[in-house]
């Protein structure tokens, strides 16, 4: 069961041992899943400090660096006992699937160095910087969020601005590191882990922001090109034109430049860092002339001038005689151009008022003329129509009498035509009397009349009550040899299963076959589905036989294989219906009525009875297995079927210990399974490629049939289940449920596949690892039911590849991707099936 309350973990990676794929991983803090504290492991807990990665640790190595932390979600303890076990053992295993990065903003990096250049932003630092935002600690205090990049073979340091922090862009927070570590905000690991890559940590942006806020200081760190920047975006007063983006680009690029060369630092406010950074590159640039310009157009900027000037005088000395004179041309030059546009004015003014006397003498002559004419031209239409019409109705009075008149020639031709077909349907009459009487005069002088008169005198006692049945004998079924030695464990049947299959046809590794017997033994009905040729028919007949259900070719009271026809339409198909007529039952030809019938004799229920539905699908199997659909739920295992014959046979039951499995194809000659069937039902997809594994157990030789009380003790349903799915199931329904118009429309899971996928995950983990299981139960259950249509939809489908690739669900990440191809290929439509 999967313990939600155990702490998570938080760890680096140590060394691989014995295998590439085999390693530890060392516990730097524990975080407790109820109350969210953090703090260093506990020894007693975990005396060796580290984890034992039995799979997967060669991804582990790939994904993460030396010293850097991230999540072990699940984990188990182990013993001598367990499979596996190993002498240089740890007392807790996992696998790469447990494993998950860290959040960007938890558990961010301190590291021990001096403070950033708040005019560059350059940092001297001997060692490598961390990936995302992290603190610095300098003096007993920790200034941050920072973030870093190399730029020209510098570090080079930006703050790093969150949501959660309440800090203004640029800004920084500077706390007292005890005061940090009081609360529990800043971490330190055990001094004795040495791999650790940093010398602390600070738990979360959002307990920094909690736990601090009322006693940090924050401190300006903007740099001299996000300065200028940050006062060219409009800052310099409301009437200042934005700068372009390429003039600010190029600017700060200068900028960039100078301060290689000049190395200008200055931590006073940003206005009169501003102020000193334009003296610098007045003198040496001349890029940013026009961000200068629009600042001293500014208030600030004339108020900045102004000052500089009353503590400069020489320097405007010199241009004022030139600056005046500039000054006179240019009041000339205005004043002459206010006159000529008083002149411009009036002469537009003139010429409007002209055109506009003209076109208003032009509309009221348009408008005199215009209403005689329409007078006119009206009156003259009128009498126009007057004489159309007049000599419409005169031609209308004459069609009238021609009409009248063609309808009298007409009845007389229609009462010519009816008696013509009176007297042909006498002649017909007339002909067919003749031919049944000379039919009669055959029939008495037949010699089969007697025979055809028995049979009709035997239908007339039937339908009168009269009964002709022979009574059949039931026939009692053959006891089965049941195997001389019980098995220990589910894991010896697994083996012994496997060499079984291994001596002909398909091979089974350990995980595949064990995956076989639980879907069997947990659904009333399995379907196996593949291409032709890839097994299904002969997997459901060697099972039978492994099973020892059925010898050979012979005929069993345990294994019934039923050929399914096209055409089949409901029960009486499968089972039979009852003939009212002979007052008795009538079983269909696949014998299933019969192998029901037997199962009600005690000595069957002592082991496993299989039916095989071959080419299951090439007729709707919601129609003809309609019976049997309500017993896969649990709650209607057990329900009766009617067979409609009176007595104590009426009712017909489908014992505990009765299995189906149904094998289909996908082609134009088949039905596809409906979505209420889908739901109730695993599906094997057969056409994955075998995978063979190393993994072995002592098997026994099976010389009989096992107890079905131990292949449900083994491999049947739970008792109870677990509460919560494990986060590799859930991330997958949550993937599949999510309601997101981009993703296209949503795929339900219900409440009763979860709780199947959950009872096989349960029982497949005594057998198999957690990830396998987990791969089998979704491969099987969930990925069935994907059906959808358009782009959108496959980015849902892309997420969820992702999902299982990043948690090596191969068998789910394969059916994804043949849904995704054959989706590709055939209009967008993305399905199972």
């Amino acid at each position: 069961m999967y313990d939600t309350h155990k702490p998570e973990l938080f760890v680096i990676k140590d060394a691989a041992l014995g295998s590439p794929d085999k390693g530890v991983v060392r516990i730097i803090f524990t975080k407790n899943t109820l109350d969210g504290t953090i703090s260093r492991p506990d020894h007693y807990q975990f005396p060796t400090g580290g984890i034992w990665i039995s799979k997967g640790y060669e991804e582990i190595d790939q994904k993460f660096r030396e010293g850097e932390l991230f999540i072990l979600d699940n984990y188990s303890p182990q013993s001598k006992d367990e499979i596996g076990y190993t002498q240089d053992h740890h007392d807790h295993w996992s696998t790469s699937t447990a494993v998950r990065p860290m959040d960007v903003n938890q558990m961010l990096p301190v590291i021990d160095a001096g403070l950033p250049d708040i005019s560059s932003g350059h940092l001297n630092l001997n060692r490598s910087f961390p990936k995302g935002p992290f603190f610095i600690r300098h003096s007993a205090s920790i200034y941050g969020p920072f973030t870093a990049d190399y730029v020209d073979n510098e570090v080079i340091c930006t703050p790093y601005s969150h949501v959660g922090l309440s800090i203004s862009n640029h800004f920084v927070a500077k706390v007292d590191i005890y005061g940090a570590q009081e609360k529990e905000v800043y971490l330190t690991p055990d001094p004795a882990m040495k791999q650790v890559a940093y010398d602390g940590f600070v738990s979360s942006i959002s307990q920094f922001s909690q736990q601090l806020k009322g006693e940090w200081k924050e401190l300006d760190y903007i740099s001299d090109t996000q300065l200028i920047t940050f006062f060219a975006k409009g800052k310099m007063g409301k009437s200042s034109p934005m700068i372009s983006r390429k003039m600010s680009e190029s600017f700060k690029a200068v900028i960039n430049d100078y301060q290689k060369k000049e190395k200008l630092l200055g931590n006073s406010e940003r206005t009169s860092r501003l102020k000193k950074v334009l003296d610098k590159y007045l003198v040496g640039s001349s890029v940013g002339e026009e961000i200068i310009d629009e600042y001293l157009k500014s208030a600030e900027g004339k108020s900045f001038l102004t000052a500089y000037l009353a503590d400069n005088p020489g320097i405007a000395s010199n241009y004022l005689p030139d600056l005046n004179a500039k000054k006179e041309q240019l009041e000339i030059e205005i004043r002459d151009l206010q006159s000529r546009k008083q002149r411009k004015e009036q002469e537009i003014d003139t010429a409007i008022a002209r055109e506009k006397a003209k076109a208003q003498q032009m509309i009221e002559e348009i408008r005199t003329k215009n209403i005689h004419e329409v007078q006119e031209e009206r009156n003259r239409l009128l009498q126009s129509l007057e004489s159309n019409i007049e000599e419409k109705k005169q031609a209308l009075e004459s069609i009238d009498q021609q009409t009248a008149m063609a309808l009298d020639k007409l009845k007389v031709v229609d009462d010519i035509q009816e008696l013509k077909g009176e007297v042909n349907f006498l002649q017909r009459r007339e002909r067919e009397l003749e031919d049944i009487v000379k039919a009669r005069e055959a029939k008495l002088k037949s010699p089969d009349l007697p025979r055809e008169l028995t049979e009709v005198k035997t239908i007339l006692d039937l339908l009168q009550g009269n009964s002709y049945e022979v009574e059949v004998k039931k026939a009692k079924p053959l006891p089965v040899k049941m195997m001389s030695v019980s098995p220990d464990n589910g894991a010896q049947i697994v083996q012994s299963m496997v060499d079984a299959f291994d001596q002909k046809g398909r091979a089974f590794s350990f995980e595949e076959m064990a995956n076989l017997l639980i879907t069997v033994q947990q659904s009333f009905l399995t379907v196996f589905k593949g291409l032709p040729g890839s097994g299904k028919t002969s997997t459901a007949i060697r099972l039978a036989q492994a099973y020892h259900l059925r010898e050979s070719d012979s005929v069993s009271d345990h294994f019934l294989n039923i050929p399914v026809s096209r055409g089949w339409v409901s029960g009486r198909d499968l089972l039979g219906f009852y003939n009212s007529l002979k007052g008795s039952y009538q079983p269909a030809k696949s014998g299933l009525y019969q192998f029901l019938r037997q199962g009600q004799e005690e000595q069957t229920a002592q082991v496993l009875r299989l039916v095989l539905l071959d080419e299951a699908n090439l007729s709707p199997m919601e129609h003809y297995w309609s019976d049997f659909l309500a017993m896969c739920d649990t709650e209607c295992r057990f329900r009766q079927m009617d067979t409609g014959m009176p007595g104590d046979d009426r009712f017909l039951s489908a014992s505990a210990n009765l299995r189906f499995i149904a094998t289909i194809n996908n082609d134009h000659t088949t039905e596809p399974l409906s979505p209420r069937l889908c739901d109730r039902v695993p599906v094997i997809s057969m056409d994955i490629p075998h995978m063979p594994t190393a993994r072995e157990f002592g098997s026994l030789v099976l010389d009989g049939a096992i107890p079905f009380p131990q292949l449900d003790q083994y491999f049947g349903l739970p008792q109870e289940l677990a509460v919560d799915a494990p986060p590799v199931l859930s991330g997958c329904y949550d993937i599949l449920e999510a309601r997101d118009r981009t993703q296209g429309n949503p795929v339900l899971i219900s409440q009763r596949k979860r709780n199947a996928m959950l009872a096989y995950y349960e029982v497949a983990c005594r057998y198999l690892d957690r990830k396998d299981a987990a791969d089998f139960a979704l491969s099987q259950h969930a990925i069935p039911l994907i059906n959808g249509h358009g782009k959108q939809f496959l980015k849902r489908l892309d997420k969820l590849r992702e999902h299982a690739m990043q948690n090596s669900l191969t068998r789910t990440t394969l059916l994804i991707d043949d849904i995704i191809a054959n989706g590709d290929n055939y209009a967008g439509t993305y399905s199972f099936y």
